[in-house]
């Protein structure tokens, strides 16, 4: 047996009608392949040099060797790229600077970067404790941006106190003072 090329639409023939005892024969159709036909040629050339996020209408065209070159017009729609921003986690002892603020960026293209803005409300006279780092986006046209802020934690200083020598003599009161004691590292903010 041949094979069936795969052709579509197919060509549907209904069989010959006949009469029988209680009127018309019921009717099956027969698939037929149609004879077949040699592959043509032809080219399809469209220019969408757009790469930015954006509707755009490129005109393709459709030719082949024996006639005429025929153009249509389609739409081409660029997405923004789906990126996220998320502020890497810090921390510092209380009384020192803050340290540089960073970030990590997921699903920028190659060769780009985004733009965005990083702040804290903490300084260097903020208190011990939890300090938001905020993301803030700025212009970034073929991208959607999702940001995600982080967290400045300002630990306790650590603080040693030593008592200095003091001596008396027995039956005097002993008086301390504001220079018995020594403290590394004091700082106020």
């Amino acid at each position: 047996m041949l094979p069936i090329p795969e052709l579509w639409p197919p060509i549907i023939r209904p069989p010959s009608i006949g009469a029988g005892p209680s009127g018309p024969a019921p009717q099956r159709l027969r698939l037929l392949a149609p004879p077949a036909v040699p592959p043509i040629p032809f080219t399809v050339s469209a220019q969408v040099p757009y790469k930015d996020v954006g509707t755009y209408q490129p005109v393709i065209t459709i030719s082949h060797e024996t006639s005429t070159p025929q153009s249509v017009t389609a739409t081409v729609i660029i997405n923004g790229k789906t990126a996220s921003v998320t502020a890497d986690p810090k921390s510092r002892i209380y009384g020192e600077a803050n340290p540089s603020l960073t970030a990590s960026l997921v699903g920028v293209v190659s060769g780009e970067t985004l733009n965005y803005t990083l702040a804290t409300t903490a300084d260097s006279s903020s208190p011990v404790g939890n300090y938001p780092i905020t993301v803030t986006p700025g212009s970034n046209p073929n991208y959607v941006v999702t940001a995600n802020n982080g967290t400045l934690q300002v630990t306790p200083r650590a603080l040693t106190i030593t008592a200095t020598g003091q001596s008396k003599t027995y039956g005097d009161a002993l008086s301390l003072g504001t220079t018995a004691f020594v403290t590394s590292p004091l700082r106020r903010a």
